[in-house]
């Protein structure tokens, strides 16, 4: 680009010229992540480093780093965009690959040198696969780097042996995905097949190894009632994660799950770019006012079940993703009385 050169052919890159666009076919997935050059840190600003959320989790953290152990997700969850994304790579190569732990390492190792470290963030999907390699990076993360760090995994990979191994490379907190606590809306619709007796046994695994539990939860589906989500807030309570983060469901044209509720009647398709797009008549669009805060147009549940639905509120308020049950339970009591009072739900 800087010297004039045509890049309309440059595969993974639809490129617009005049009136033109030149669609071209995707680039072969790179099999080998260790080859990779290695971040360029200084194009981010520094405040990604300084200020990030992360710093939060870890008590003192002044810098904290994200970094990838490895690319491309080995499931295929319906709401999630991995799914898709992979159909795009199709015949292109491996999908899942991993970077060794001697190169994660070279990585974290090369940040630390240029910022300093106290605490790390792992975007990978999943961490807890082979567990030679677990153990590998155990014992290389423990010994050169030792920085704390936080990590997000699927309940069934939560086994004793691989919570046991990841704990004493550093670990201290793991974000898992409860979803919802109907079994059947997480398998027929999100394809995520695990049984509530994994998911409890998932946190119970982690608090037993020591570790900080965040769960990821929706609410919003097609088809789900007031008993459904009550079913995801008992579930939570039976797990006793130490922090919760609730999110409305939303759908976008090329997902899996789109294309199965499309014939199903239960989508506006026009409604593509809004929160959500599910036609649910236990949801309603509305506006909430009280002293502190505005509730946005969003989906709100006419019924009442319990603070599940103040974790929503905070959580599309732009307030902090993580905070405790205490803070929750005392935000329902707080604001119960005034969304009472408007003739909305309640919430005890």
């Amino acid at each position: 680009m800087v010297d004039g050169s045509d890049i309309s052919d440059i595969h993974g890159c639809w490129v617009k010229k005049g009136d033109k666009i030149f669609k071209n076919q995707m680039r072969n997935l790179i099999p080998d992540l260790d080859e990779l050059p290695f971040p360029h840190w200084k194009i981010f600003d520094d405040i990604h480093y300084t200020d990030s959320y992360v710093k939060s989790l870890f008590k003192g953290a002044s810098i904290a780093g994200a970094f990838e152990g490895s690319r491309g997700c080995p499931y295929a969850c319906t709401y999630c965009t991995n799914d898709y994304v992979r159909s795009l790579y199709s015949g292109k190569g491996k999908w899942r690959r991993e970077k060794s732990p001697e190169r994660i390492v070279q990585e974290v190792r090369m940040f630390r040198d240029e910022y300093g470290l106290d605490c790390v963030y792992w975007i990978d999907e999943v961490m807890l696969t082979d567990i030679d390699r677990l153990r590998n990076f155990r014992d290389i993360y423990s010994t050169e780097i030792g920085a704390p760090f936080v990590f997000m995994e699927r309940p069934e990979n939560m086994t004793d042996e691989k919570v046991r191994t990841i704990k004493q490379a550093g670990a201290q907190m793991v974000s898992i995905g409860i979803e919802s606590g109907d079994e059947s809306i997480r398998k027929n619709l999100l394809s995520r097949r695990q049984s509530q007796a994994t998911i409890v046994s998932a946190f119970k695994t982690a608090k037993k190894h020591g570790l900080t539990t965040h769960a990821f939860t929706m609410i919003g589906f097609p088809g789900e009632e007031t008993d459904s989500i009550k079913k995801t807030y008992n579930l939570i309570s039976e797990s006793q994660p130490d922090t919760v983060q609730a999110a409305i469901f939303f759908l976008s044209e090329r997902q899996n799950s789109t294309k199965k509720l499309l014939t199903k009647d239960c989508l506006i398709p026009t409604h593509a770019c809004r929160p959500t797009t599910i036609q649910n008549p236990h949801l309603i669009f509305r506006k909430r006012r009280s002293s502190s805060f505005y509730w946005r147009d969003m989906f709100l549940p006419t019924t009442r079940i319990d603070s599940l639905v103040i974790l929503v509120c905070l959580r599309y308020l732009c307030l902090p993703l993580l905070f405790t049950y205490h803070v929750s339970l005392f935000a329902a009591w707080l604001f119960g009385k005034t969304a009472q009072e408007e003739g909305g739900f309640c919430l005890r």
